[in-house]
């Protein structure tokens, strides 16, 4: 496996080495370490990410808004629109585009002199138009274009070269000559969150330097999760109660994923939700729905693992108190 882990590096420093001919290097690197997110992530970045709402952070595209507004007779193109007005959850995902073809497609849009235009769904158009009616003339948007330069696909080909390039580094510290063991597999699984997933569980690059420091951290986040310990849901008396024990229950999560007690993947998953509805929570109305709709989603993520028990009871307590208070 060394000289797998070498020759990756070699590459990665090789400004003309394509980087999907490195990640089919790094294929094979996943099978060797036998660790799942590094496979789903490396088989992702090649063949396309399946669930656009799980793309990484790199992927995530902020682009311009440039509209087709007429009224039959006249119109206007490449005119600069707002998003004032619309829904929260509107503006949210209307000036991002989640990238997911595999890096091929992204080399091939990083060498190209043409911007590449993701254009909005006729239910957004309609969205926006109705949070926008006609004013004088009858003018109303046909056409929204978000434009993407190649600098920006570039750019995230130098992200994945980073990240890998992390990875490999960091890799060749791990005690390869030891007998591999749970720890070591645990070092691999902090390895992958913080180099490739942009350090998503709160860890830091220096965490590996200090190996057995680390695993004795784990053994203490697994002690200091206790549900029924740390929470009291019948203190809830306001909003800002239920979004405090909101984010202790978030808290504990990441705990729980940093010490092995919940996979990883789920962890992120799960959290994901939490978040939304604490983002909605905070809003001065919030919609009671969009606070309570992720919260049933974490329930039913967490719903088919083990060691999830009382997290799920205490969300379940959490949407009660939810729907009494919003």
């Amino acid at each position: 496996m060394d000289d797998i882990v070498e020759s990756i590096q070699k590459e990665i420093l090789e400004p003309k080495a394509e980087l999907h001919s490195i990640l089919l290097k790094a294929k094979l690197l996943a099978y060797h370490l036998k660790n799942n997110r590094f496979k789903r992530w490396v088989k992702s970045e090649l063949d396309g990410y399946p669930d656009s709402k799980k793309v990484p952070d790199y992927r995530i595209i902020h682009t311009p808004l440039l509209a087709y507004i007429s009224n039959g007779w006249n119109g206007y193109k490449n005119l600069p629109i707002s998003l004032i007005g619309t829904p929260d959850w509107f503006q949210e995902r209307a000036d991002k585009v989640h990238f997911t073809p595999g890096i091929r497609t992204v080399e091939e849009h990083a060498s190209s002199d043409s911007h590449v235009s993701f254009t909005w769904s006729a239910e957004e158009i309609a969205i926006w138009n109705y949070h926008n009616p006609p004013g004088r003339g009858g003018h109303q948007c046909y056409e929204v274009r978000r434009p993407v330069s190649s600098s920006v696909f570039a750019q995230i080909l130098l992200t994945v070269r980073s990240r890998l390039q992390d990875f490999v580094l960091e890799l060749s510290d791990l005690p390869w000559k030891i007998t591999r063991d749970l720890s070591l597999d645990e070092q691999i699984e902090q390895l992958v969150s913080v180099a490739i997933y942009n350090n998503v569980h709160g860890a830091t690059m220096t965490t590996f330097d200090q190996r057995e420091q680390k695993v004795q951290n784990q053994n203490n986040a697994a002690h200091d999760i206790n549900i029924k310990r740390n929470f009291n849901f019948d203190s809830i008396q306001n909003n800002d109660d239920f979004i405090r024990e909101l984010k202790k229950l978030k808290s504990q999560l990441i705990m729980a994923g940093e010490a092995q007690v919940i996979d990883a993947e789920l962890v992120t998953d799960v959290d994901y939700e939490l978040a939304s509805a604490i983002q909605e929570a905070k809003k001065t109305e919030p919609d009671k729905d969009s606070v309570l709709r992720p919260m049933e989603r974490a329930k039913n993520l967490l719903s088919n693992a083990t060691g999830t028990t009382e997290f799920i009871t205490a969300i379940i307590s959490l949407i009660a108190a939810g729907m009494a208070l919003l």
